[in-house]
């Protein structure tokens, strides 16, 4: 399900139109022909968008197909339809911005989850909590190691001395801590992420 600026149908479908030219009424309201699957929408209302992905009966046949399971082609096309439709559907700054509220991948046959989208930013996780906490520790004893240089009497080489290794070991430290959290997040923005879902106790 996707959540967007407040519109109708009709400028829905227009916008869609700018990033996949072949979208038409059809299926449930309008749907989105891709080279393997068909995209099916359905307006839950002026700013939810719910759509289905099916993989086509020529993406499984022919001479030129390609031995591609039907997850990987679902995984594909709703990267695909999604990258597309983040562009289309923005609207203004960064309210007007469209958002995958939800979108999973089911088994036709038992209709139960195989893989979900990973919604939740890598800024968010307990790694990064943790990786904040400990950045914001090194610099607060840091700040607190240099006011205590600043505060006793040293020679001006050898506070200089202290100063210059207290702000390497630690600032040093606190600042590169955080760097794989935000490598992580620029790699989660740039495509969809995927988790298997557990079936099972």
């Amino acid at each position: 399900m996707i959540e967007h600026a407040e519109m109708d149908s009709a400028a829905l479908l227009a916008k869609i139109q700018t990033a996949f030219p072949r979208a038409a009424l059809g299926g449930l309201d309008f749907l989105v022909p891709l080279n393997d699957c068909e995209v099916q929408f359905y307006c839950m209302s002026t700013s939810a968008l719910e759509f289905r992905v099916k993989a086509t009966a020529s993406s499984s046949s022919g001479a030129n197909a390609r031995s591609v399971t039907a997850v990987e082609l679902l995984v594909r096309s709703t990267g695909v339809l999604w990258a597309g439709l983040e562009k289309a559907l923005k609207v203004g700054g960064r309210r007007g911005r469209p958002n995958l509220a939800r979108c999973v991948i089911e088994d036709a046959s038992y209709r139960g989850a195989l893989l979900t989208c990973d919604m939740t930013s890598p800024m968010r996780s307990t790694g990064a909590r943790v990786s904040f906490g400990l950045a914001a520790i090194f610099t607060l004893v840091g700040i607190g190691l240099i006011i205590w240089q600043f505060s006793t009497p040293h020679s001006g080489s050898d506070r200089e001395a202290n100063v210059l290794g207290i702000s390497l070991s630690l600032f040093v430290s606190a600042i590169a801590l955080p760097v794989p959290i935000f490598i992580n997040w620029r790699e989660w923005k740039k495509e969809l992420s995927w988790k298997y879902v557990r079936s099972g106790p």
